[in-house]
């Protein structure tokens, strides 16, 4: 049996990579993308299922989306909840149950090989998409933020491969893909009639300067994570200062995000225990509509229902201050099981700290953005021990 499931992983790895390019490729708009991470999440789980059970970072983050999944269940089953908040929470831990089976499965030199490969499928594709959307060839599919949001992350994967693995010019080739990808971001943004993601340049810069960070003078030292704590402190401290005051100013800024954000934090304080469940578009502009509906922005937010884009808010309007406490409280020491230096998991989830100080991404979903900021979630470093053949190996399954 062990010897079947070993093949089925070795054949896996060679397709896998292929698949979630074209899953985070196409998951933000057709159900394409969202059938192959529901198919790899579940194929995973099939066969690495023990691997996740003796893994005790993924069960404790598991373990956290699972009490929201039966908190979201129990208000369903005494009709003060609905279905599809009940349906979201728990496919989330599915999802990253799967996820966790991927991460075990393989080593991390392997794991970073998939997703390296998966990334630049994907920085082509919304490259390709992007461009004939503006050239008026294909209809507008993508959000404005799709590109800047995914294509950063290839860039940074070449940098790292190219300051990992080259010996000679590894510094000078990194700033030069660095700045590239940067110029590439910069100018999608701002640069054309039709801005993009106006995140993800600081996104990127935050992203290079952890990466340029991840040199031999750094190994065996706690700075990174240092700076990782005090990075993700200024977001909590953003997010509840910008949430409970208004600024004209940085609310232009923020492209009217201080709206949402006000508005939801409000309404989250109406439920401050226990939150008022995963909501959709009709259901935000339903729930917030009376503190919208006197700013400029209220058409907009009515013909979008925008939800709180920011995903310590959301936790907070969604399940409560207990859980938005516990779920800053899992990134923390998240932070603190990285790598030294950091490896490329955790490089990205810096880069995520800035995107869902902005946005909201659920770990665990099934788009690319919550499914990668899961697998980031979940690629906590773990005690590595010699195999037999001296092959690096972890205590938990084969994986990273």
């Amino acid at each position: 049996m062990e010897n079947t499931k070993n093949r089925l992983l070795a054949i896996s790895y060679e397709i896998v990579p292929l698949a979630l390019g074209v899953a985070f490729s196409f998951s933000d708009y057709t159900y394409i993308g969202v059938a192959i991470i529901l198919f790899t999440s579940a194929w995973y789980l099939l066969l690495n299922w023990k691997a996740v059970l003796s893994d005790k970072w993924a069960l404790m983050v598991l373990g956290f989306f699972l009490a929201i999944a039966l908190k979201d269940g129990l208000l369903y089953a005494i009709g003060s909840g609905s279905f599809k908040a009940f349906v979201k929470s728990g496919s989330r831990v599915f999802v990253l149950g799967g996820a966790a089976g991927l991460l075990n499965a393989y080593t991390r030199q392997e794991i970073e090989d998939i997703f390296g490969a998966a990334l630049a499928i994907l920085a082509g594709a919304v490259t390709i998409i992007t461009i004939l959307m503006r050239l008026g060839v294909i209809p507008w599919i993508n959000n404005a933020n799709t590109f800047g949001m995914s294509f950063v992350w290839f860039p940074l994967f070449l940098a790292y491969i190219v300051q990992k693995k080259m010996r000679q010019n590894a510094a000078a080739l990194s700033w030069m893909v660095l700045l590239a990808g940067f110029s590439i971001v910069l100018f999608e943004a701002i640069g054309m009639r039709e801005q993009g993601s106006r995140t993800a340049p600081l996104a990127f810069l935050v992203g290079s300067f952890f990466m340029l960070a991840s040199n031999s003078r750094t190994h065996g030292t706690h700075v990174q994570r240092h700076l990782g704590y005090v990075l993700f402190f200024m977001a909590i401290i953003a997010t509840i200062y910008f949430s409970l005051t208004f600024d004209g100013t940085i609310n232009k800024l923020l492209a009217n995000r201080q709206y949402l954000w006000n508005a939801f934090a409000h309404k989250g304080l109406e439920h401050i225990w226990i939150g008022w469940g995963w909501t959709d578009s009709a259901d935000n502009v339903r729930m917030i509509n009376d503190y919208m509906k006197n700013t400029p922005f209220y058409e907009w937010f009515v013909s979008s229902g925008f939800g709180p884009h920011n995903s310590m808010l959301a936790m907070f309007f969604e399940n409560g201050l207990f859980a938005a406490i516990a779920y800053c409280m899992l990134i923390f020491v998240r932070i603190t099981k990285s790598t030294s230096p950091f490896g490329f998991f955790d490089i990205s989830l810096m880069v995520y700290i800035v995107f869902f100080s902005l946005d909201a991404f659920a770990p665990g979903g099934l788009s690319f953005l919550g499914f990668y900021l899961g697998i980031c979630l979940l690629a906590a470093d773990k005690k590595r021990v010699m195999s037999k053949d001296g092959g690096d190996r972890l205590l938990t399954g084969r994986g990273v």
